[in-house]
């Protein structure tokens, strides 16, 4: 259920950068939604994908509007980590 209501969430959010791939605060919800998601994944490789993806979009948000970056700051470096873990596990 958890599940199927972050797909929906996301699925908004991908309406809304569909009319505007800039828009900071969709960027920011797709950035923690993301990262929320990767938490979650048991998959180490899915886990680093989702931290990335995380990471490119809260990035975004920040460029378009520096002030966001104070309160996604914690996100952007927890989606750093998750995404470190999975280069560090796929590492040979």
């Amino acid at each position: 259920r958890q599940v199927a209501a972050l797909q929906a969430e996301l699925a908004a959010l991908k309406e809304a950068l569909a009319l505007d791939a800039n828009l900071a605060a969709a960027l920011a919800g797709k950035g923690r939604l993301l990262l929320l998601r990767a938490k979650q994944e048991g998959k180490p490789e899915r886990r680093g994908e989702d931290a990335l993806q995380a990471l490119a979009a809260l990035t975004g948000a920040v460029r378009e509007n520096p002030l966001l970056e104070r309160t996604h700051r914690s996100d952007m470096e927890e989606a750093k980590r998750l995404a470190g873990e999975n280069a560090t596990e796929q590492a040979p």
